[in-house]
């Protein structure tokens, strides 16, 4: 069971390491590894969300477990000899999946300004959230400047996914944070965090469109050499 998956995983895992300087390497691995966590993540989440009855909560694990999705499917794209023969298809889903998310939690946001509801949080739960979330946003702006000297669209597709997925958090961040204060009203803190999650949504759909742009635009300049090469022969 799961053979013909593990086969590929440790394909990719000889491939990666062979074609990709040791930092880059490890990047993707770690990319593979915060993928399965996103999933567990999510999921989590969406239990909590759903015996909570907290919508804010389980949209928030809708984008986690879209995040793992594109993660998925970026790390498909990676080009190599077993499972797929069209990596552009793999990345081109991994945008599509970052931009309906993106525009999914934008829609969302806007509602918070019409309907306001968000969860209350533990002050030792909030601080925890903030200090985890700034953490991985450094982490993912390094990683996305540092995947900017390689030309390889599978890594700046997971690059680009893990900082939207940093960038949305920071709604989550800002939710626990007000929480912990008592001078504003519930509808002036779901504005505040309704404001946040429309513009960085809007941000992180952005990003999602470029990508697709950039995915594009390499696979026509590609699919052009090729057919100059075979021209000329």
């Amino acid at each position: 069971m799961f053979q013909k998956e593990r086969d590929w995983l440790q394909g990719l895992d000889a491939m990666v390491s062979e074609k990709y300087p040791l930092s880059v390497a490890r990047s993707i691995r770690l990319a593979c590894a915060s993928g399965a966590g996103n999933l567990l993540i999510g999921i989590g989440k969406l239990l909590i969300g759903v015996f909570s009855l907290s919508l804010f909560t389980c949209m928030s694990a809708f984008y986690t477990l879209c995040m793992a999705l594109a993660k998925a499917c970026a790390i498909a794209g990676i080009p190599q000899t077993t499972m797929q023969a069209e990596p552009y298809k793999w990345l081109r889903r991994s945008a599509y999946v970052l931009l309906f998310a993106s525009l999914m939690y934008a829609g969302y946001s806007l509602r918070l300004f019409f309907a306001p509801s968000l969860p209350s949080f533990h002050p030792y739960v909030a601080l925890g959230i903030a200090t985890v979330t700034f953490c991985e946003l450094g982490m993912n702006l390094r990683g996305l400047l540092m995947a900017r000297k390689y030309h390889s669209l599978p890594i700046q597709a997971l690059k680009t996914i893990s900082m939207s997925a940093s960038l949305i958090c920071l709604v989550l961040t800002q939710a626990s944070l007000l929480a912990l204060s008592s001078k504003a009203s519930m509808e002036t803190h779901a504005s505040a965090t309704g404001l946040l999650g429309l513009i960085l949504s809007l941000v992180t759909a952005l990003l999602g469109i470029l990508l697709m742009i950039r995915i594009n635009r390499v696979k026509q300049r590609t699919e052009g050499n090729v057919h100059d090469t075979n021209s000329c022969g």
